[in-house]
């Protein structure tokens, strides 16, 4: 069993793991986990073969630490906030006696006239399951609005076989392209795929579970202190417009995002803390 501290070659640090349950890196660039793998399963975590390992620029794939929103304010700035480009600072990295590990990371932010100040500290379990949680403190003398994303994504064997329970019921906000933005869908049944899906399912405070026939396993998705979830594959169109996104690797991911997004945004007092929460754990089919 054993973490240790490594340079990537881009001269950022990273948390390498490699304990009695499964591997993981982090890095420093973003507070960012890219991969989760349990010993003797395929992986579970997705990174796209074209992503920026840059600081100042965003991994494609991993858990991205959306704050302190989530989404786009405007063309000039950085989507889905500044922290999942910045180079947080590794506070803490401990191996545990039942053969766990944790990573703390921290970091603080100045505010701008497009964003508040904040600090914001995440910590990852890594064992049998993969547990991660977003803090985040509001430096402002005043209440302000936040919101962001765990951005998990997930590898899957092929889009088009994969089902995702846990919304039947659910409204969503659809924000793919072509979509009725006046509309108000609701769920019926499992979330499939056969074209880009882009969704904010609220509320919803539920687990969410990628059924994946092709790997034979579940994987649920559990969160805390979030109401709403991101549901996103890009597909063929949009896979072609992102410059860090392999043409056909909407194949193999999926995005299941526990958020604070849409009408789940959150105020937060002067010094006062926000929490957000996922625990992802795989389960196995029997033959």
């Amino acid at each position: 069993m054993s973490s240790r501290i490594i340079v990537h070659p881009a001269g950022f640090e990273v948390v390498e793991i490699d304990n009695k349950f499964s591997r993981a890196k982090i890095a420093a660039l973003g507070a960012h986990l890219f991969e989760y793998v349990p010993h003797g399963i395929d992986p579970v975590i997705w990174v796209s073969r074209e992503s920026n390992f840059t600081p100042g620029k965003a991994i494609r794939g991993g858990i991205p630490v959306c704050t302190p929103y989530f989404g786009r304010i405007d063309a000039e700035h950085p989507s889905h906030g500044v922290a999942r480009t910045a180079i947080w600072q590794i506070s803490d990295v401990r191996d545990h006696e039942d053969g766990a590990s944790s990573v703390r990371l921290a970091s603080e932010f100045a505010g701008a006239d497009w964003h508040p100040a904040f600090a914001a500290s995440m910590r990852f379990e890594i064992g049998s399951e993969l547990k991660a949680q977003l803090e985040i403190r509001n430096l402002e003398p005043v209440e302000r609005e936040f919101s962001g994303a765990l951005h998990t994504y997930f590898a899957v064997s092929e889009i088009t076989q994969v089902a995702v329970s846990g919304f039947d019921g659910c409204p969503y906000a659809d924000k793919a392209p072509g979509a009725d933005p006046t509309a108000q869908p609701v769920q019926h049944g499992d979330v499939t795929f056969q074209g880009e899906v882009d969704r904010i399912y609220y509320p919803c405070a539920q687990a969410a579970v990628i059924h994946d026939p092709g790997f034979r396993r579940d994987i649920v998705v559990e969160k805390s202190n979030s109401n709403s979830t991101v549901v996103w594959n890009p597909w063929v169109d949009k896979s072609r417009k992102l410059p860090d996104f392999g043409n056909d690797e909407y194949h193999t991911m999926l995005c299941i995002e526990s958020t604070h997004a849409g009408a789940d945004v959150r105020r937060v007092p002067a010094g006062g803390t926000l929490t957000l929460g996922q625990k992802i754990t795989v389960k196995l089919w029997q033959n």
